[in-house]
């Protein structure tokens, strides 16, 4: 199916995809899981700059929107697209660090809260490095898929 958003087309599923399940796995567990790999992916791919940790974590499937680019496009999809964006992230803010504020969960899905800082030394989302220390707090919804994390929207 075709919609149209802010002049833009894409193409939506027609449903949800089915979530897939293993055995004794509930819904709360995915919420578990889910925090479980946020946390991993923060401690280790972001404060850490462990890459190696992203295919641990993210879904090669991938589906991330992101409102400070285009949010109604895929911006850094599969696994590839995480670990680009990360590397980008890094050599943008020196001393880069990560902290969650909160983690909430509701079946298949997971909402964070972070803080991040360091210092802006390269260009970021068009803006030019002010060498300055900088904070500032990132909210996100993550999904489960196939027990990775498969699905992000984020401001």
């Amino acid at each position: 199916e075709e919609v149209r958003r802010g002049g833009v087309t894409e193409l939506m599923p027609l449903r949800e995809p089915k979530l897939h399940k293993t055995e004794g796995d509930g819904m709360g567990d995915l919420g578990d899981l889910g925090k479980d790999l946020i946390r991993r992916r923060v401690n280790e791919a972001w404060n850490s700059y462990d890459l190696g940790v992203v295919d641990q974590c993210i879904h090669e499937g991938l589906v991330a929107r992101d409102i400070a680019r285009d949010p109604y496009q895929p911006n850094f999809p599969g696994r590839q697209g995480a670990t680009d964006f990360v590397n980008g992230i890094h050599a943008a803010f020196a001393g880069l660090h990560i902290e969650i504020l909160d983690l909430s969960s509701e079946g298949d899905k997971v909402a964070a809260r972070l803080l991040v800082s360091g210092t802006h030394q390269g260009e970021s989302l068009g803006v030019a490095p002010t060498r300055r220390p900088v904070a500032f707090q990132v909210g996100s919804m993550w999904r489960v898929r196939d027990g990775l994390l498969g699905y992000i929207w984020q401001d």
